[in-house]
């Protein structure tokens, strides 16, 4: 994809479903609109930035022939603060673009808490 997903752009090459094998699925306390500080899961190297949580997406333990994939929680997000998104692209070439390319894909277990 060409798209700007953290998840796709930062950790190439790990499976979205796979990375979560050893995580339990649980229940959230996040709603739509909230804005909340993610980790990346890349490395502790790319600090942690604020986002926006838009859409929730709870996909389900999946078989596809002799592949089982785990269920997994996450949000469509967009990053929030400009000089979060200039220092992400300037440092670590991530290819966001602020004002229009600031979509993401964020894990629950990525946040970290909860801003007010």
């Amino acid at each position: 994809m060409a798209e700007s997903y953290v998840a796709n752009v930062v950790v190439a090459g790990s499976n979205p479903v796979t990375r979560s094998i050893y995580k339990q699925m649980k229940k959230t306390t996040y709603k739509t609109g909230d804005t909340v500080k993610i980790k990346c899961l890349a490395g502790k190297a790319i600090p942690h930035v604020h986002v926006r949580l838009l859409k929730k997406h709870v996909i389900k333990k999946r078989k596809f022939g002799k592949t089982e994939y785990p269920g997994y929680i996450g949000w469509d997000a967009e990053l929030i603060n400009k000089n979060e998104i200039i220092m992400l692209k300037k440092r670590y070439q991530i290819p966001f673009h602020y004002p229009n390319d600031t979509k993401t894909f964020v894990f629950d277990d990525e946040i970290i808490y909860k801003i007010n």
